[in-house]
């Protein structure tokens, strides 16, 4: 069984930071992103398909790397194709069913039971939803028992029919390729969904709880963190933290946190320093930066190998750009 993993953006709002690097290898709780999803397939997925568009020859490097069970196939998408073109892109690859994942998303979704939903109800694919407050930002859907029947993709504000939303994570049958158009940007979402559920095919939708996260924004990349870690700190190889840290902080290989830093809610990746008496609060510090002595930085996302002066302070800003 393949896994189709969507990682074709430019990963434009995590910005500085995918300068210099393809988002699914932007590191959460030091692994690349597309390994928290890797990590988590069922065990009858033994081959995980990549679609790629941005930096691909990093990811094939890192691919080939990679000491998995899970063989990896990264495929090119010379041209941006959209959510429905970027699974019609690699048809060559599917042998059946498949699941799907938009690759920045993280959850603690059962894909054991998504598999089996989609199998109980022969339908053409089974839509993971996830319960949020203001759903007029995603994909919205109605239901009729476990049956979608209707598919709302960024409702007007109090338009939306639910507050389930389409939470990035599908069972498909592999006949829906037949239903995606060839040779151009397509976008299941707004409209692949709505047509076959107006042909009458079966979507059916698994609501669940527990966690999720669009890792696409800074605010929710350290979300992710704050789940993950739970409270903890975590140090990758030759990582130092001689200051305090509160909340919880992540430290990539060889990150460096001076006496007399503190580190609230806060991650370095590797190769970044912090020194004496700097403080961070919610505060991403790219791959080989420093942060000056007594600087001040609340909510800002620092570049790979830039520099903070010392004694700067900074609330919500972004260093470091091409």
């Amino acid at each position: 069984m393949e896994a189709v993993i969507l990682s074709g953006g430019f990963g434009t709002r995590l910005r500085p930071l995918t300068y210099t690097r393809p988002k699914p290898l932007l590191p959460i709780a030091n692994k690349p992103m597309v390994q928290h999803i890797l990590d988590r397939l069922p065990d009858e997925v033994d081959r995980a398909v990549l679609a790629s568009g941005y930096k691909v020859e990093e990811i094939r490097a890192w691919a080939e790397t990679l000491d998995h069970r899970v063989e990896l196939v990264v495929i090119d998408e010379e041209e941006p194709l959209g959510t429905g073109g970027a699974i019609k892109n690699v048809e060559d690859e599917i042998t059946g069913e498949f699941l799907c994942f938009n690759g920045d998303v993280l959850s603690s979704l059962d894909l054991d039971r998504l598999v089996a939903t989609r199998r109980e109800h022969d339908a053409m694919g089974a839509l993971a939803l996830w319960e949020v407050d203001e759903p007029e930002h995603f994909g919205v859907v109605a239901m009729d028992g476990p049956k979608i029947t209707d598919f709302v993709e960024k409702p007007d504000p109090g338009q939306a029919p639910t507050n389930l939303i389409n939470a990035g994570t599908y069972c498909f049958s592999q006949d829906i390729l037949d239903h995606i158009p060839a040779g151009r940007k397509v976008s299941i979402e707004r409209e692949i969904y709505p047509k076959l559920i107006e042909e009458g095919y079966d979507l059916i939708g698994l609501p669940f709880q527990g966690w999720w996260v669009d890792c696409g924004r800074p605010e929710v990349y350290l979300q992710a963190h704050e789940i993950l870690l739970d409270g903890t700190l975590e140090a990758g190889p030759g990582a130092t933290m001689d200051g305090a840290w509160e909340g919880w902080a992540c430290l990539g290989a060889n990150a460096k946190v001076a006496s007399g830093a503190t580190l609230t809610r806060s991650i370095l990746l590797d190769g970044a320093k912090v020194e004496a008496g700097a403080t961070l609060v919610d505060t991403i510090v790219g791959e080989g930066a420093t942060v000056g002595k007594d600087a001040r930085l609340t909510g800002c996302v620092v570049g790979d190998g830039e520099h903070v002066p010392a004694g700067r302070e900074l609330n919500q800003e972004r260093i470091g750009g091409e």
